[in-house]
């Protein structure tokens, strides 16, 4: 007579999913420093093209204030870069 050998866990459909692996320390800093050294430039690039293309404006208005416009735009690229180098939650 056959004899038929049974587990003794029941059926799964599959096994579970196992953890993303953690990076190392020095690789999490290494990505931080990266992102702030883009952000910094970004932002210093940006600024500094935004006075040099109205420089006029700032010499012809009381106070030296920018138009508005270049402002914004300004802090909408900043914004958006800061967006695009966020890190994705798994």
């Amino acid at each position: 007579m056959p004899t038929t050998i049974r587990s003794s866990a029941p059926p799964t459909a599959s096994a579970p999913a196992a953890p993303p692996a953690r990076s190392t320390p020095a690789v999490r800093v290494g990505k931080g420093f990266l992102v702030t050294v883009v952000m910094v430039l970004v932002g210093a690039v940006g600024w500094f093209l935004t006075v040099m293309t109205n420089v006029d404006a700032l010499l012809e208005r009381a106070y030296g204030l920018l138009p508005l416009a270049p402002v914004v735009l300004f802090v909408l690229v900043t914004a958006l870069t800061a967006g695009l180098l966020r890190p994705v939650r798994r």
